[in-house]
């Protein structure tokens, strides 16, 4: 049977067309998450939000609907694996096919250094971002691998990675632990999960401006150490997830897009 992902394709002019596609994005209401999910919902993919403030999340929604996206809500906890195997089924039911997956959901918990760092911050951030992580890459697998019984291939499922994963910062040791397991679940999800058309793929951003506050001096700092003499913007994100979930990427798998403005191709 020929892949109807492909065929659909073929009829368009567009290789970033995601029209008649949906994405479900965890972390959906803000930061880095909603620019996935704008950028997405720009190139006509409808958009399932997963988090846990409902109104944060309504406010993520209407944006994104004013941009034409038909969109749905969950209040899902990443943590509980009950819970994120029902919203999958459910988003499933609402949508009918989920064909892209970006596991986005996370927070920064920084130590005052790795001398200070408690068990309760190490388990807290190893449960949200690997354990949380672990549920909803399963869950995105096991759909895409029934989808593509029924002939449709070209899935694809974005994990949110860090320069951490190849850079140290003081007090960030379980923050890297967990991005760097990701990346190394990514692998292996790749081993396994290509044979049914499913691409799996990381962004890894740099610092990002988001709605969370920090010192000014720390935005001065980064700018400066960058080669692009500014930080990321969430804007800047956006057009990343919507090539790996396109078409256009449909032989792109296993790799990790670091996008920081280059800061971790330089030595300044």
């Amino acid at each position: 049977m020929e892949d109807r992902c492909l065929v659909e394709t073929r009829a368009r002019s567009n290789l970033f067309d995601l029209r008649g596609t949906t994405a479900l994005v965890t972390g959906g209401n803000s930061g880095l998450g909603l620019a996935y999910a704008r950028g997405l919902a720009r190139h006509g993919a409808n958009v399932v939000i997963w988090g846990r403030d409902e109104a944060k999340s309504e406010r993520a929604a209407e944006t994104l609907r004013a941009l034409g996206a038909t969109v749905a809500r969950q209040k899902v906890d990443v943590t509980d694996e009950h819970q994120v195997v029902r919203g999958f089924a459910s988003a499933v039911e609402m949508m009918g096919r989920i064909n892209c997956v970006i596991q986005n959901a996370g927070f920064s918990n920084p130590a005052s250094s790795f001398l200070n760092m408690t068990s309760a911050q190490w388990s807290a951030q190893i449960e949200v971002a690997l354990t949380g992580g672990f549920y909803t890459l399963r869950e995105a697998a096991r759909h895409m691998v029934k989808s593509a019984a029924d002939g449709f291939r070209n899935n694809s499922i974005i994990l949110c990675g860090s320069g951490l994963i190849s850079a140290g910062m003081k007090g960030l040791e379980h923050y890297a632990a967990a991005k760097a397991g990701l990346a190394a679940m990514m692998r292996c999800m790749v081993a396994e999960l290509s044979e049914h058309g499913i691409r799996i793929n990381m962004i890894s951003p740099g610092y990002t401006r988001t709605e969370i506050a920090v010192s000014q001096e720390l935005v001065d700092f980064i700018a400066k150490r960058t080669p692009l003499k500014r930080v990321a913007e969430t804007e800047d994100l956006e057009a990343a997830a919507v090539y790996l979930a396109s078409p256009g990427a449909r032989h792109h798998t296993g790799d990790v897009l670091t996008i920081d403005g280059g800061w971790l191709a330089s030595y300044l």
